[in-house]
């Protein structure tokens, strides 16, 4: 008999989009703690597994001035997680955490200290990249390839392995530990009581085949922000495969899905709700800046409703900027063409293709027709989970938790108990 397919993981994403999120009358306060508070209650109260916060380094510029909707600047989740551990029961914590700008023993004493607060529900989403302007906030600058950067990764979770079990009971002493590698000397002894997990989830977040091969080794989970599902699936089975390669198990390693949801008593009224959000989202700063920045030029009289500029984009440097990132590492001319030959096929205005290449799917639609999404999505192996990333905080989180969800609990797919565990046992035994 074959084996029942695993129930969902499910996760809550904050802020969401924050350019919508500051737009929309019904948001509430990006960076008040009661917000956190609200969003986190909700999730745990609806059994999530866990609270996702993203991290920025530093805050988006272009042309030499700060994006107003990146002012929150989404601050530090170490100590905003640790609020929300005392406030909650099942839900996790991960926390987006930079390898490349973090010492390991400082963080591995944050995480540490997160686990022995929460009873065991740390996470930490490694990510080794940044926005080009954030090397400008540290003393080391702009440096590590991009190769290595997943190569100090690798040491840093050895030193995370070394240093995790803190303090075990009984000790006189802590006992002095050593690590020594390429891109790390680490000798001390750690400061904080033995976790309650024997290591904190780790999710590994990239578009790269370096990153899912990292993922694949490494990682509890992979989190992908895909184009369409037939992206997440490709990505999926590279994964699985890289996974099996590596000796490990397809269950080893999930594959999270961030995306955005919209619900409403209708399908077709759903689908205007997510219009609305998306009108939100690209003001008419929002679709020149971004077409700027494709471009690499200045183009003050461009019109957001109008056609795309007959004037060509200045090639070298927008080379660069497509080389820094490995998902779109390709020839820029070729990067415009696609860009000019969809807009002219359809007829596409500026904001219009703007919405086409920068948006990602959103799953619309009643919370039956959620469901049924969310059920094909997993049988057609495109994702083990979803992080459900809201428009609007924390009223995007709510109404998932109140409508989506026991639709999914009724159909068998997500949890509807959540006994004292850690998260790693959660995550592991669903």
């Amino acid at each position: 008999m074959p084996e029942a397919p695993r129930q969902l993981l499910l996760g809550a994403h904050f802020p969401g989009k924050e350019q919508v999120a500051w737009r929309h009358p019904d948001n509430e306060d990006l960076i008040a703690v009661e917000t956190y508070i609200k969003n986190a209650k909700a999730a745990d109260s609806a059994l999530f597994h866990f609270m996702f916060l993203a991290e920025t380094l530093s805050l988006a510029e272009h042309d030499g001035s700060v994006l107003g909707h990146t002012v929150n600047g989404r601050p530090d989740t170490i100590g905003i997680q640790s609020v929300l551990a005392g406030v909650t029961k099942h839900v996790g914590f991960i926390n987006t955490l930079n390898s490349t700008y973090n010492e390991p023993y400082d963080l591995v004493r944050q995480l540490a200290t997160l686990d022995v607060l929460s009873d065991g529900r740390a996470a930490w989403n490694l990510v080794t990249a940044a926005p080009p302007l954030t090397s400008a906030n540290f003393s080391r600058g702009d440096f590590l390839p991009y190769e290595e950067r997943y190569e100090r990764a690798g040491e840093f979770l050895d030193v995370l392995e070394t240093f995790w079990r803190g303090w075990e009971a009984g000790e006189a002493r802590p006992v002095e530990r050593h690590f020594s590698g390429k891109h790390f000397s680490v000798t001390g002894a750690p400061s904080w009581p033995t976790p309650p997990q024997e290591r904190p989830v780790i999710v590994q977040a990239s578009s790269s085949d370096t990153g899912n091969r990292f993922g694949a080794e490494h990682a509890d989970g992979v989190y992908i922000i895909p184009r369409d599902i037939h992206v997440a699936r490709d990505t999926y089975r590279r994964v699985k495969a890289h996974a099996a390669d590596l000796g490990r198990g397809p269950d080893d390693v999930a594959i999270v899905a961030g995306l955005r949801f919209v619900v409403a008593d209708t399908d077709a009224e759903a689908e205007e709700k997510f219009r609305h959000f998306l009108d939100l989202e690209f003001s008419d700063r929002d679709v020149v800046l971004e077409i700027e920045r494709i471009w690499q030029r200045h183009l003050p009289d461009l019109d957001p409703d109008g056609p795309l500029p007959t004037i060509e984009p200045d090639y070298e440097a927008l080379g660069i900027i497509l080389s820094k990132s490995p998902a779109q590492q390709r020839d820029p001319r070729a990067y415009i063409r696609e860009w000019r030959e969809l807009a002219e096929a359809e007829r596409l205005s500026n904001r219009q293709i703007v919405q086409r290449f920068t948006v990602r799917p959103a799953i619309t639609g009643t919370p039956a027709t959620i469901a049924t999404a969310l059920e094909h999505w997993r049988d057609t192996q495109a994702a083990d989970g979803f992080i459900v990333q809201p428009q609007v905080v924390p009223q995007g989180v709510l109404e998932f938790a109140e409508r989506v969800v026991p639709v999914l609990q009724e159909r068998g797919l997500f949890r509807t108990e959540a006994p004292e565990q850690t998260l790693r046992s959660a995550w592991q035994s669903r």
